[in-house]
């Protein structure tokens, strides 16, 4: 479950590539892909962390089902319940992102 990791990915509306680096995964490919399009539409956007929070929860619970949570911040701590292999923690633009499916 634990890792690190660097990804290189490129926004649909902009050239600009964010580097994010994975410190916790526990899920696929496909949606830790999805999650990531997500969050970089969302700074494309220039949203603010509570509205990325919201948006984010919102397109996960539309195609994964309910019950998803988002957090984001430049530093957090916590301890929680998660379904397993819904977990996913990234630092993308000197933010913090946790999005899971809790239990």
């Amino acid at each position: 479950m634990e890792s690190r990791s660097r990804r290189r990915s490129r926004s649909r509306n902009r050239e600009r590539p964010y580097e994010i680096t994975i410190s916790t995964a526990d899920m696929s490919s496909k949606m830790q892909t999805f999650i990531m399009e997500q969050v970089i539409e969302c700074l494309n956007n220039r949203s603010h962390p509570k509205k990325m929070c919201r948006y984010i929860r919102e397109r996960c619970n539309a195609r994964y089902g309910p019950s998803w949570d988002c957090f984001v911040a430049r530093e957090y701590y916590g301890s929680f319940a998660y379904v397993p292999r819904h977990l996913l923690g990234f630092e993308l633009n000197g933010l913090n992102f946790l999005i899971f499916k809790g239990a």
